[in-house]
């Protein structure tokens, strides 16, 4: 692996950690933006070319839609009262 791709890689998993952050804890944003600009940074260094960028966008896509709907559905559970 080239260094180039690791940095992509590493990019990749601080931006999604850091939207992850957005969806729980919602309002100031710059974690979303800084995980969004990590995002399309990792998309960058880690494709070779058109193709595999946009084939790594619908990836990265899809694992924000499968988080938020994971982060949601926890989110709604009901709160058990303490008795």
């Amino acid at each position: 692996m080239d260094g180039l791709l690791m940095i992509g890689i590493l990019l990749l998993i601080a931006g999604f950690i850091l939207v992850g952050v957005e969806m729980v804890l919602p309002g100031f944003g710059a974690p979303g933006i800084i995980g969004g600009v990590c995002l399309v940074g990792g998309i960058f260094c880690a494709a070779d070319d058109m193709e595999q960028g946009l084939t790594i966008t619908v990836i990265v896509v899809m694992l924000l839609a499968i988080m938020f709907a994971i982060i949601l559905k926890l989110l709604a559970l009901p709160k058990k009262p303490v008795s």
